[in-house]
């Protein structure tokens, strides 16, 4: 009988009880079909590719096709049967590929047996799981651990016998005998295109069948083995345009495979080299039209883009311009997706060092004109997504301050968003753009204002000093290139007229001579009147013309002056050449100066920008801390939750209206201590038990590197100064704070007996301290009443005496 795989794949796939055999055996009328496979098995195991004789074909055949029929014990055989004869003739057919004078139509014989077995075993994947399924035994429960005695015994033995065969545990062996078939040089075995598809097609389709099972891929060694049976059929068998097909129809009618999907691929780019694949999915999903009605569908392609994104960004980045066009779909699911994908795109850009910085920041502020325009989304879960994506950039080292500020203005006019969840992520937003901010490189990280407007003036000050100074340095220095010019000109006039002199000089030298053959006289006149030259040059040269004029035979003289003229033009010589090293020394200190004054100027404009934008940042917060008073009274609990975590934060970086907002989230007091949970499924604390959490760290948490003398001190002031200006509401509101803590014991003995000290102090202190100090001790009473009726006669003495009359107290 000629056996066509293709032709009996689809016919399997149509209907199993409908499927022709034609040596049937007609299991299900057989009490035990044991005998019958018994025969086929020796058949198999004396010789692998026995499975082409028609016979022993059918046997396998009929067996499967009455599987629900078959015991347990059975079914083992069967399969240890099947995987032992298939691994035999994959061995025996890798053993003809790989002797190198195998003919082809030596290796083309193992072609019957393989496709034959590889129809059989995704007919036993097919059966096994429906068998499983009928069974309920799709996902085992594990069993309670309890002492091993005779039940575990039993148990044991049954395992041993096949009594509790399960198909999930011979899944991880099917998916490895798959993968050693794949290993296979198909090219070698089949010639035509056609028949080495069907026969890949076959062996990848029971991976593709397992993955339907939520159960199955819950498995990390299921999961493992369908990875590496994908990735060996598209790597090495040609199987991309296959598996391209089975996996869009996985991500289309199975939610559970979005991200197991994006890991495959990410296994097949990374650890195969093989990222065509990848591109070609991404570049289909770019192409595709999602339905606002649709949920199910953009949700599942939404999370393979994001896990695919998270994993493999690289490859992402090749095809963000096409899959944009999803930015503006009309499922919000895929445009959150879009979202979250452009903020990993941003921290692998950022974290990378690969290509220039230029091109990188360019890439990274057209990505973040991306995620800032969905602000205006008309889905609230957008504008969730888009603060929660740029609250992940925050946890960078990298800063991105050029976006810092934009961020901030957008993520506060977002405290006014009409949906709770988008004002909730805006305020711990916020708050962790305090947290991360990236002005604390020269004076710590505190932030308030009035410290940095008082360093803005102070460098814009030095900074315009120098830009002053600088301005007038080019005129100066004109004025002095100037006199150069001038003295350079007047050099060359001198040399002139020394020429003409020593020309006019000649012949009374020549006189001279004559008349005096012996130079010792006029040596020691040169010498004289080298030193008078010294002294003045120019009355000198005056005084000599004087003295040719009236004595013109004067030749000692007209010699002297020869003489004193040539050492003088020697002189000129030298002074040049020390002039030019000085101009040199001075040119080369004025540059080092130049250079030193440009780095300072630099430095200065430097931090003025520095603190221009700390200000900035500073004053948008504080702008924004109004609305954050009012969320304060939101009934949306989360959103309250945040504000007051905001608030705790801001005042310990110091904002100037921090305090407000202190005061006012004292009043949360009266709410109702009940604990929910978020959308998250995140459980939340009381309203009233966060505020004393926030009170307790901001005034009563003891302080590194203070004694306990110290901490006391502290937090009895802290205490005192919380009544300064306070309202009858607001001390009101602090008296029941003040009792829950003293009534928890959250407030040590050492700071109630501090503050008594400082209520019966002899020192003169001010009215507001000693009266603030009465007050707080009256609050504790309300909770023990021993606080204050053990010293009654301090407080009379106090409050009636001298001190009383000062103030109310």
């Amino acid at each position: 009988m000629t056996f066509h795989l293709q032709e009996e794949c689809q016919l399997l796939q149509q209907d199993i009880e409908s499927y022709p055999i034609a040596n049937d055996h007609d299991v299900r009328s057989m009490d035990q079909p044991t005998g019958l496979f018994i025969d086929a098995i020796e058949a198999t195991a004396q010789s692998s590719d026995s499975i082409t004789a028609d016979e022993v074909f059918d046997v396998y055949r009929s067996l499967l096709k009455g599987v629900e029929v078959l015991q347990p014990v059975t079914m083992i055989k069967l399969f240890d049967a099947l995987s032992s004869g298939f691994l035999a003739e994959v061995d025996s057919t890798q053993r003809t590929i790989d002797a190198g004078d195998a003919e082809p139509a030596s290796i083309s014989e193992h072609k019957p047996p393989l496709e034959r077995y590889a129809f059989l075993l995704q007919w036993f994947v097919l059966a096994a799981d429906k068998v499983s399924q009928s069974h309920g035994a799709a996902s085992p429960v594990k069993p309670k651990r309890g002492a091993k005695g005779k039940g575990a015994a039993k148990k044991k033995a049954a395992e041993d016998s096949g009594a509790n065969w399960t198909w999930e545990t011979h899944i991880p062996a099917t998916l490895a005998l798959v993968s050693k078939v794949l290993r296979l040089k198909t090219h070698r075995i089949w010639t035509t295109t056609a028949e080495k598809d069907a026969f890949i097609n076959c062996m990848t389709r029971p991976a593709y069948y397992i993955t339907e099972s939520e159960a199955y891929m819950k498995r990390e060694e299921i999961r493992l083995g369908v990875y590496k049976v994908i990735c060996l059929a598209v790597k090495h068998h040609g199987h991309g345009f296959g598996a391209q097909i089975s996996i869009m129809q996985c991500l289309q009618y199975f939610e559970h495979l979005s991200e197991p999907m994006a890991e495959a691929l990410t296994v097949l780019a990374k650890e195969f080299d093989h990222s065509q694949l990848a591109e070609e999915i991404l570049r289909e999903i770019a192409g595709k039209q999602f339905s606002g009605q649709d949920t199910k569908g953009p949700r599942s392609f939404s999370r393979f883009l994001v896990r695919f994104a998270e994993l493999s960004p690289r490859i992402f980045l090749k095809q963000i311009s096409l899959l944009l066009v999803h930015l503006d779909s009309e499922s919000y699911p895929m445009r959150m997706a879009l979202v979250e994908i452009i903020g990993m795109l941003i921290k692998e850009i950022a974290m990378s060092e690969e290509g220039e910085q230029e091109s990188r920041e360019k890439k990274i502020n057209s990505l973040f004109e991306l995620l800032t325009e969905r602000f205006l989304d008309l889905s609230s879960y957008v504008r969730a997504k888009v603060i929660n994506t740029l609250g992940k950039l925050c946890d960078l080292p990298v800063k991105f301050p050029k976006q810092r500020l934009l961020i901030t203005e957008l993520v506060i006019s977002s405290l006014e968003d009409k949906a709770s969840s988008v004002r909730r992520y805006a305020i711990a937003l916020l708050t962790k753009l305090i947290l991360t901010h990236p002005y604390g490189l020269m004076h710590g990280g505190l932030l308030r204002i009035e410290e940095w407007e008082t360093r803005y003036k102070a460098v814009t000050e030095e900074l315009e000093k120098i830009e002053t100074k600088e301005m007038e340095k080019p005129a100066v220095e004109k004025e002095e290139d100037g006199d150069e010019e001038g003295d350079e000109e007047d050099e060359t006039q001198e040399d002139d007229d020394e020429t003409q002199d020593d020309e006019a000089a000649t012949p009374r030298k020549k006189k001279y001579k004559k008349r005096n053959p012996d130079n010792s006289e006029s040596m020691d006149i040169d010498e004289g009147f080298d030193e008078e030259m010294d002294e003045d040059t120019e009355d000198e040269t005056q005084g000599d013309e004087d003295s040719m004029d009236q004595d013109p035979d004067a030749t000692p003289r007209k010699t002297a002056s020869k003489s004193s003229k040539d050492k003088k033009s020697k002189k000129k010589k030298k002074s040049r050449k020390s002039d030019a090293l000085d101009l040199s020394a001075l040119t080369n200190e004025q540059a080092a100066l130049a250079a030193l004054e440009g780095n300072h100027l630099l430095h200065l404009r430097l931090r003025k920008r520095y603190y221009a934008e700390g200000l900035n940042f500073i004053k948008r917060i504080e702008g924004g801390m109004d609305i954050l008073c009012q969320l304060l009274g939101s009934k949306n609990k989360p959103e309250v939750l945040e504000a007051m975590e905001f608030f705790r934060v801001a005042h310990e970086y110091q904002f100037t209206n921090a305090e407000l907002g202190i005061k006012k989230m004292l009043h949360l007091i009266w709410s109702k201590d009940n604990t929910s949970t978020t959308e998250d499924g995140n459980e939340l604390k009381g309203i009233r038990s966060r505020l004393i959490e926030c009170y307790r760290s901001l005034y009563f948490d003891p302080l590194a590197n203070m004694d306990p003398k110290q901490q006391v001190n502290r937090i009895a002031k802290n205490l005192i100064q919380l009544t300064y200006d306070a309202t009858l509401a607001e001390l009101t509101s602090l008296e029941e704070l003040v009792r829950t803590m003293v009534q928890d014991e959250q407030i040590h003995i050492d700071v109630i007996n501090k503050l008594w000290q400082v209520y019966m102090s002899d020192k003169s202190l001010p009215k507001e301290q000693r009266r603030g100090t009465i007050l707080i001790l009256g609050m504790m009473a309300t909770a023990k009443r021993g606080i204050v009726s053990d010293r009654v006669e301090v407080l009379l003495k106090v409050g009636l005496g001298p001190f009383g009359k000062v103030g109310s107290i």
